[in-house]
């Protein structure tokens, strides 16, 4: 769900303001030529020369709020940032009404690291002018950068009552409550914008995405369509139709809309000479493909490769770091390039993501693709006995992956990304249980979680050096337990017994929103209701007991993915 940025942006050029104020008040402006000229040079990316001009209008007159501004704003972009905070700082106290001023400082302190006092600064304007919308927007913006959720929430609810028509309030508001998971109250917010905006694209996509993550698709595509039949920009609803086609497993529309998002620069497009493969016979000819999205993206659909190895002469796989030694056991994959490395020649390519579109292949057969990863030769794996804990002889081992990368952006989207990890704590109940033995998966900084917990985990992630080493040790359990993260479409992939934890909320086109998914039946999917946690971890920890103990009864035993 994407929210628009306030309309202040650092840099000291405001809608707000005239062109010129320096030619608005005439001639005889002190310092008005210099200042008009300091602006070009902004616009032209001329720092230097900007805040050299700044300077000498400050040095004629001392009390100049607009040159000192500008100023700090130019040494900002200039990497100079104790002088241009000083200089924001000589401005405010100068003009302390001015708006368009203490957002740029607020916005220019938060790119320093000082984002509670960026906050500071918007709250002291925020009670100075309570009914200022682009100060409460701001402000509720930075206090969701801060985590402070609540308050912005806040903030932005008393903006909407003191602009009850300010449309890009409300939506900001939405936001926030969609990230919370009032989803009701969001779209109660957006519903009064789309009265206010009948045909913006953003709103109606945006009530489609909750409708989305509500779990009725229905409705999602019909706001999608809406937003297509709304006017040229309604094109950026393609890709959220895309996900919700393809979230309902109606994969040949899905994936044929999906195909949008090449034409409208939401991925990396990398620059090669040669042409899009676009379905047509390359027997004999060098196939490049590229890649796209995250981690768990390009394990998803690394499934495709094969297939699309068998059409052509010879394959060159573009791969993130990590993914090298893993990819390169592919059938068919000739050679792999880091993602940064220069591209080789060849004669089409084509992104990852777009191969079952072009390809053309039947999705209904996506059982029978797995497994489709494997363990690089040479690469077992001996688990290792915590020296704390009995021998792991005879116990039942499971591997666990709690949280996937933190993420950045807009707060629906971020919320959404990192609400998918789970808090280890969460997971303390599966640690009880008799006769199995827990090994940390876990990579990057939530691995330190471990120690910290005191949890009966043996922590394996010094040991993982790359997804082929992950691979090893997935193979090693007897079972993975993973959020939806890159580790659970490796084990999906491998075919390994998986467990997929989904977080509140969470319903796309890899998992569905109800049942299993197609990408890999043999999985079994628990789903957190709105709660939280506990109750789902609950579910999960009485149907591990049951499992371990159908062990010492082989007759009565149950599959590991059995629902």
């Amino acid at each position: 769900m994407k929210t628009k940025r306030s309309a202040r942006s650092l840099g000291g050029m405001h809608p707000d303001r005239p062109e010129d104020p320096a030619d608005e008040a005439g001639p005889q402006a002190p310092g008005g030529h210099r200042l008009a000229r300091a602006r070009e040079d902004f616009r032209a990316g001329d720092f230097a020369a900007c805040a050299e001009r700044c300077r000498h209008i400050a040095a004629q007159a001392a009390a100049d709020p607009e040159a000192l501004h500008l100023l700090g704003a130019a040494l900002m972009r200039r990497g100079e940032i104790e002088a241009g905070l000083s200089a924001l700082a000589g401005a405010q106290a100068l003009a302390p009404m001015d708006v368009a001023l203490r957002i740029d400082r607020a916005l220019a302190l938060a790119m320093a690291g000082r984002l509670a006092e960026g906050i500071d600064v918007l709250a002291d304007g925020w009670a100075r002018q309570p009914g200022e919308p682009n100060l409460a927007a701001k402000l509720g913006e930075l206090l969701s950068d801060a985590d402070r959720f609540d308050e912005a929430e806040r903030v932005l609810a008393a903006a909407v009552g003191r602009a009850p028509r300010h449309v890009a309030l409300r939506c900001l508001l939405a936001a926030e409550y969609a990230g919370s998971l009032k989803t009701e109250a969001a779209l109660e917010q957006l519903a009064e914008a789309r009265r206010l905006r009948p045909d913006n694209v953003k709103i109606l996509v945006n009530i489609g995405v909750l409708y989305q993550a509500l779990g009725d698709l229905d409705a999602a595509i019909g706001h999608y369509r809406d937003a297509l039949a709304a006017g040229p920009d309604g094109q950026s609803a393609r890709p959220n139709l895309a996900t919700a086609l393809l979230t309902r497993f109606d994969f040949e529309a899905g994936f044929a809309e999906f195909e949008s998002r090449l034409l409208l620069g939401h991925i990396r497009v990398p620059e090669t000479a040669a042409p899009r493969w676009r379905g047509e016979d390359i027997a004999g000819r060098r196939l490049l493909v590229t890649a796209e999205q995250g981690y768990g993206d390009m394990l998803q659909f690394a499934r495709f490769l094969p297939p699309a190895a068998r059409l052509a002469g010879h394959v060159t796989l573009e791969c993130h770091p990590g993914l090298e030694r893993l990819f390169a056991a592919l059938p068919g994959v000739d050679r792999v390039v880091t993602l940064g490395q220069p591209l080789p020649e060849a004669d089409v390519a084509v992104s990852l993501l777009s191969l079952p579109f072009v390809g053309k292949w039947s999705m209904a057969g996506l059982s029978e693709t797995i497994p489709y990863l494997a363990v690089p030769p040479g690469g077992a794996f001996d688990l290792p006995d915590d020296p704390g804990m009995l021998p792991g002889h005879g116990l039942f081992k499971v591997g666990l992956v709690w949280a996937g990368r933190p993420a950045t952006g807009e707060v629906y989207v971020r919320r959404s990304l990192n609400r998918r990890s789970c808090p280890l704590a969460a997971l303390r109940p599966l640690t009880t249980i008799p006769g199995v033995r827990f090994y940390s998966l876990q990579v990057g900084a939530a691995a330190q979680q471990v120690r910290a917990s005191g949890l009966p985990i043996v922590d394996l992630a010094d040991r993982l050096g790359d997804f082929a080493d992950t691979a090893a040790a997935i193979a090693a359990m007897d079972l993975t337990i993973s959020v939806d993260t890159a580790a659970a479409h490796l084990a999906g992939g491998m075919g390994a017994p998986l467990w997929v934890l989904l977080a509140p909320g969470q319903a796309d086109y890899r998992w569905g929103v109800a049942g299993g998914t197609p990408w890999y039946p043999h999985a079994r999917l628990f789903r957190a209701e709105r709660a939280g946690w506990a109750t789902v971890v609950e579910v999960m920890a009485a149907e591990l007991k049951r499992l371990v103990e159908a062990r010492s009864h082989p007759d009565l035993q149950p599959g590991v993915c059995e629902r």
